[in-house]
C-alpha cells in the first residue's frame, strides 16, 4: 500500500553538523517539501562539529517557520534508522560515506548528492547491475532535491524496492570480511611491488 496524505513520513539525515554537509540546503528544501507533504518530519542524526553552523541551522528553521525538524544529536543509528522511511545526504564533498552504507544495510533508500562515491553506492558501478537504491541529485540544488524527496514520499512500493536493492548491494559488495580481504590484497600488492 502506498503512503496516503494522512500517513506520517519520517525522513532522516545521518550527518555531523558542519558546513561541508550542507544541512541548510536540506532545511530549505524540507520547508518546501512540507507544503506538499505536511505530515512529515525530518530527523537530523549526528553530533555537532561546528557550533556556529549549528546555531545558524537552528535560526534558519525558526526563520522558515518549518515544523517537525528534530536535531536528535548522537543516537544509536541501528535502532533509530528502523523508524525512518528514507534518508537524505546533502554533502558538498564526500569520500565513501558510511551514512549511505548504514541506510542501505537497513533497507532504507537514500537521496544523496552526486559527490565522492555516492553515485556508485546508490546506483552501482559497471559490474553491479542490481539497480537503484535511491536517487542522486546535484549538490546544492534545492529543486532536484525536492523532486527526489517527493518521488520517494509518494511511492512506498518504490522505497521498498530500492531498500531491497540497497541491502543486497551492501551484502554483496560491502561485507566487512570482503572489504578486509580487498584491503589486504591492495596492501600485499603494494608491498610486493615496493620490494620488487
Amino acid at each position: 500500500p502506498e503512503k496516503t496524505q494522512n500517513s506520517h513520513l519520517r525522513i532522516g539525515a545521518i550527518v555531523r553538523i558542519a558546513p561541508i554537509k550542507d544541512v541548510k540546503t536540506l532545511l530549505y528544501t524540507f520547508a518546501r517539501f512540507k507544503q506538499e507533504i505536511p505530515n512529515a518530519s525530518l530527523h537530523i542524526l549526528g553530533g555537532v562539529d561546528d557550533e556556529n553552523y549549528y546555531a545558524e541551522c537552528k535560526e534558519l528553521v525558526e526563520f522558515l517557520g518549518v515544523q517537525d525538524v528534530h536535531f536528535e544529536g548522537v543516537v544509536k543509528i541501528e535502532r533509530f534508522i528502523e523508524t525512518l522511511d528514507f534518508t537524505v545526504l546533502t554533502s558538498i564533498s564526500e569520500g565513501q560515506p558510511f551514512a549511505i552504507l548504514e541506510s542501505l544495510a537497513a533497507r532504507r533508500p537514500v537521496i544523496a548528492t552526486n559527490v565522492g562515491c555516492c553515485k556508485d553506492l546508490i546506483e552501482g558501478d559497471d559490474q553491479d547491475l542490481l539497480g537503484d537504491a535511491g536517487i542522486c541529485v546535484p549538490p546544492m540544488h534545492q529543486s532536484a532535491l525536492l523532486h527526489a524527496m517527493l518521488q520517494l514520499a509518494r511511492d512506498e512500493k518504490r522505497r521498498q524496492e530500492m531498500g531491497n536493492v540497497g541491502a543486497e548491494r551492501v551484502r554483496t559488495y560491502y561485507d566487512q570480511e570482503l572489504m578486509l580481504t580487498k584491503y589486504n590484497d591492495v596492501y600485499t600488492k603494494a608491498v610486493s611491488s615496493w620490494q620488487g
